[in-house]
């Protein structure tokens, strides 16, 4: 089991219990598409093998001025306690794919509806045989607290087993 830095119980607590998000269910039975501006209230509490999906901004340390600054919008997909990170501009292409348990050095979750992750990443043409890998570390902004809330409760769990 791992332990993952949060700077108030509270919202540990809040994160680990089930939280109800605007989402829409596209046509594959075991895809959920998180949509902030969506109506409905299906439970990101749910089986855990339906794929959820989040349109989340990237944020980055601002070069010009202090404070973060959003990049791009990105899609992020919660798949088989998996997480997929897309390419920028809502592509299809994948960037990046993390296990919690393997990968996560830490997870923060703000309630400002932030959620930074520092992982572990294999390079491109590595194995995780070779033993290298490099440091990657994300903030997404999401488009609700309940969403990050969401995610941060599943990323988590997936990483204490």
């Amino acid at each position: 089991a791992k332990e993952f830095p949060v700077d108030d119980p509270a919202l540990a607590a809040a994160a680990t219990t089930k939280v109800n998000a605007p989402l829409s269910v596209q046509s594959d039975e075991h895809s959920t598409s998180a949509e902030s501006s969506c109506a409905g209230g299906v439970s990101l509490s749910g089986p855990s093998d339906e794929t959820i999906f989040f349109e989340v901004y990237l944020v980055t340390q601002s070069r010009l001025r202090t404070g973060l600054k959003r990049r791009d919008r990105r899609r992020l997909a919660l798949q088989d306690g998996r997480l997929h990170i897309f390419e920028m501009c809502l592509s299809d292409e994948v960037e990046a794919i993390m296990d919690p348990f393997v990968n996560m050095a830490e997870c923060k979750y703000d309630e400002d509806r932030m959620l930074s992750i520092g992982a572990q990443r294999l390079p491109e043409g590595a194995s995780w045989e070779d033993g290298v890998f490099e440091h990657a570390n994300y903030t997404f902004e999401f488009d609700s607290v309940e969403l990050a809330a969401a995610l941060y409760g599943r990323l988590v769990d997936a990483a204490r087993g």
